[in-house]
């Protein structure tokens, strides 16, 4: 069960890995932009005579969704160490609960660095980044309840 958990959080943090660093958190429907955690990229026209389109990308300061979804992506990380440790140490109650609180914080501040990710309000459609992040979160939060399911089978043998 305990390595199920790990391959469950190792997959959990490479979605949040590619969500994080990849560029279409959001996209408008017709394909004049996208806009990242990072950068916002627009369709521009390279001159007046030219009939060449180019990308030009701009960084843009989400520090809230960005600084949110780095943290969560840290505490994603310390809990595949403590899930690792625990998968030696089974009967230890405290790597279990220190598991849970760091997947709990987790899960919360990788939701709310895409709810805080300001995007145009009426079009409601996200970007594959952004629901590989979503995606990471619900990972995450079915590894809360397989690690206290777990920790509780564990301490009843």
């Amino acid at each position: 069960m305990q390595l199920f958990i790990i391959i469950i959080l190792v997959i959990s943090f490479g979605f949040a890995f590619i969500g994080i660093t990849t560029n279409y958190w959001y996209q408008s429907p017709s394909n004049e932009f996208n806009e990242g955690l990072w950068v916002i990229c627009r369709l521009h026209a390279s001159t007046a005579h030219s009939s060449t389109i180019s990308e030009v990308c701009d960084k843009i300061p989400y520090f809230k969704s960005q600084g949110l979804a780095i943290t969560g992506i840290i505490f994603l990380s310390i809990s595949i160490i403590l899930s690792t440790i625990q998968r030696y140490k089974k009967t230890d109650r405290l790597l279990a609960y220190l598991t849970i609180t760091t997947l709990t914080l987790d899960t919360l501040l990788l939701i709310l660095s895409c709810l805080l990710f300001p995007r145009e309000m009426n079009i409601r459609r996200l970007g594959y980044s952004l629901s590989f992040v979503l995606c990471s979160s619900l990972l995450s939060f079915l590894t809360i309840g397989l690690v206290a399911f777990n920790a509780r089978t564990s301490q009843s043998i």
